[in-house]
């Protein structure tokens, strides 16, 4: 329907290839900047160091993760739809643990995070 409406009906039919390039083009730009202004969300690696020695992953890395899979996940990026669904899903968990339940038993908050 996007492309229908911004692409089809107003650029010239020769340039109407350049439509997968663009929409490429600003994704990746809202992707670098959302992890250069709110910060890098961390990667899968980091997650797993997270969960195993703190039990949660800190609230701080919730709205980059979103932004930049938002921003990645958009334009057709590789990262695939599953690592930060769970990273955020981890945190929101881990975080409503700790907040809302007050646990403070490390393996307690992991079983809610992995939940």
């Amino acid at each position: 329907e996007l492309p229908k409406m911004f692409v089809m009906d107003q650029w010239p039919e020769h340039l109407q290839v350049l439509w997968i390039p663009l929409v490429l083009f600003v994704t990746a730009i809202g992707t670098g900047l959302s992890v250069s202004i709110l910060g890098d969300p961390g990667d899968l690696a980091y997650i797993v160091k997270c969960v195993h020695a703190k039990g949660y992953i800190t609230i701080d890395h919730l709205v980059p993760m979103v932004f930049a899979s938002l921003f990645s996940m958009v334009g057709g990026g590789p990262i695939g739809p599953e690592p930060p669904l769970v990273a955020i899903c981890a945190c929101i968990a881990g975080f409503i643990s700790r907040n809302l339940f007050k646990q403070r038993n490390r393996n307690m908050i992991r079983k809610h995070t992995l939940m």
